[in-house]
């Protein structure tokens, strides 16, 4: 992002994010700065679409909260998580948890073993150790989307804290080849492993995440479900503007047109077409010239190839090629070998024969005058 605001396609080194969801059944929003661009190459979710933005956010996407947390390059996105509550009130979360991760890039949600039991105790759950889910039977499936419990993630520490909530339908996923033979369903939460705890892509369907990597922090707010989505793209300034913004929409600016990358999940399908022209006509063409370049540097000239074996234990590389000899190909043999034959052009070589009036050759008129002389 760094090199994109360099060359002023981005006001800022920000982004904003949710992952969309499957289980919403929303029209495809609006773009107010994109024209029909978010209308028609918009791909990505059959129901409500994910959203991407470089440089800004997109204010029609969550719900308004002055909270924001710190981060940096090194630790990435990292918060504390305080409780997890149902609908009804239980906890989920024995002690709160002073730093877990928000990473999109995995679909699941690790908790503490302890965690995971009274999930186990509440939703009726049981761990399959060999596909290392919470598969779920038949009757354990229809029994949950019969009570479609809602789950209450709260970040932060009293009283800065933030809820973002999850209807089952987030939790309510299906898994297919290569972790189970045919589909089916599952709870995506996991034991976590090495006291790592993450809240992955799961979470994401539900929160909409601003980062800033100029100011340092970053901003977690409950998706906004009511009404159609009419895309509002308000661009991040960066800290050395005189009206920078912080990441929420109550100081930002509308983005003027083309100043902002707005992308709704659409960015990754062309980020993809575009890698993969690259590959195609650059990246592919030139290793090939390389390749070749590289078999020509290995392979010997004609005039290198024939090997003349004169010199004694001179050493003669594979593979061989022998000169011809009488028409036959035979294998050259060095000088003091027993029994071996040097097939080589004799010492003397006779004068390249010339032709008299009658077309006759030197070395017969030669040989005749020679017998005339003797007789």
């Amino acid at each position: 992002m760094q090199s994109l605001q360099e060359q002023s396609l981005i006001p800022s080194v920000s982004w904003s994010y949710t992952a969309g969801n499957q289980y919403r059944n929303f029209h495809p929003f609006t773009s107010t700065s994109f024209g029909t661009f978010a209308d028609h190459v918009v791909v990505g979710l059959s129901k409500v679409f994910g959203s991407l933005v470089l440089g800004g956010y997109d204010s029609s996407r969550f719900i308004q909260n002055n909270y924001t947390f710190p981060f940096s390059v090194d630790t990435g996105l990292v918060t504390q998580l305080e409780a997890i509550t149902t609908g009804t009130g239980q906890s989920l979360l024995p002690s709160p948890i002073t730093l877990i991760s928000l990473d999109s890039t995995l679909p699941y949600i690790y908790l503490p073993l302890e965690a995971c039991t009274l999930f186990e105790n509440e939703f009726g759950l049981t761990w399959n150790e060999t596909a290392q889910l919470y598969l779920l039977s038949d009757a354990q499936h229809s029994a949950l989307q019969t009570r479609n419990p809602s789950i209450t993630f709260r970040l932060g520490t009293s009283p800065t804290t933030v809820n973002i909530t999850l209807p089952y339908a987030a939790f309510d996923l299906n898994a297919s080849w290569p972790l189970t033979s045919s589909a089916t369903p599952y709870f995506p939460l996991k034991r976590s492993i090495n006291d790592t705890y993450i809240l992955g892509r799961t979470f994401f369907q539900e929160a909409y995440v601003i980062a800033d990597y100029e100011a340092g922090s970053f901003s977690v707010s409950q998706c906004k479900w009511d009404g159609t989505l009419s895309q509002n793209i308000i661009t991040i300034l960066p800290s050395n503007s005189t009206n920078s913004t912080s990441p929420t929409p109550e100081t930002s600016h509308s983005l003027p047109t083309g100043a902002i990358a707005g992308i709704s999940v659409a960015g990754a399908a062309v980020a993809v077409v575009a890698v993969l022209i690259f590959y195609l006509y650059r990246l592919k063409p030139a290793r090939q010239k390389k390749h070749a370049a590289e078999l020509a540097a290995n392979t010997p000239s004609q005039q290198e190839a024939v090997l003349k074996p004169e010199l004694e234990n001179t050493a003669i590389p594979s593979p061989q090629i022998y000169e011809a000899d009488s028409g036959k190909n035979r294998p050259p043999v060095e000088i003091g070998e027993s029994g071996a034959r040097v097939y080589e052009l004799p010492a003397r070589e006779e004068a390249a024969s010339e032709m008299n009036e009658v077309n006759e050759p030197r070395a017969i008129i030669e040989r005749r005058n020679h017998v005339f002389h003797r007789g």
